[in-house]
């Protein structure tokens, strides 16, 4: 995925929490500050760099993506107040 996109957007798209993904990203030096935001910052040269590295852990167990059967979560509507 290439272009401008928030964590909300992440979030939404992989059913992620939001702090979750600014967590993880964070650990992975992945986040830079920028002109007075923050900016997910991820190339194909770091990504490569981070699985060779010490921190990352291939799966002792590998699950077959064709067995799974996953849905996002049903949202649950908000009680009014009254």
């Amino acid at each position: 995925m290439r272009g401008t996109f928030s964590i909300k957007d992440l979030a939404r798209m992989t059913s992620i929490s939001g702090p979750d993904i600014i967590n993880t990203l964070q650990s992975m030096n992945m986040v830079k500050y920028w002109k007075g935001q923050h900016v997910v910052c991820v190339t194909p040269k770091l990504v490569e760099e981070h699985l060779k590295s010490a921190q990352y852990k291939r799966p002792c167990i590998t699950v077959d993506p064709q067995c799974l059967r996953w849905q996002p979560p049903k949202k649950v509507p908000k009680l009014s107040k009254k």
